[in-house]
């Protein structure tokens, strides 16, 4: 039995598994067979290898939302404009 090390996509955790089989891109574990790069799933050889897998992802995550973020507050200052206006324009109309 190999020993490999499992990184879920949703849990960022590492997991410790049994793998019977080994190819370049897949593995089997109980039978199945499983991609070493999955969409759900992702399988290393040593533990800090699949630790190294989680902080980069992570950090892409950060990176992607301090993105987002910088986005928005680019917009923002339109929005508060555009609050501004129909403010002003449902004011026109009630004094109507």
């Amino acid at each position: 039995m190999i020993v490999m090390y499992e990184v879920n996509k949703y849990r960022q955790h590492v997991k410790k598994v049994g793998v019977e089989r080994e190819t370049e891109k897949c593995i089997f574990i109980r039978g199945q067979r499983r991609a070493k790069n999955g969409n759900h799933y992702n399988y290393f050889n040593t533990r800090a290898d699949a630790l190294n897998f989680v902080i980069k992802r992570a950090i892409k995550k950060v990176d992607s939302t301090k993105l987002t973020i910088e986005a928005a507050r680019r917009r923002l200052p339109d929005l508060e404009n555009n609050v501004t206006l129909l403010k002003e324009e449902l004011a026109e109309e009630l004094k109507k």
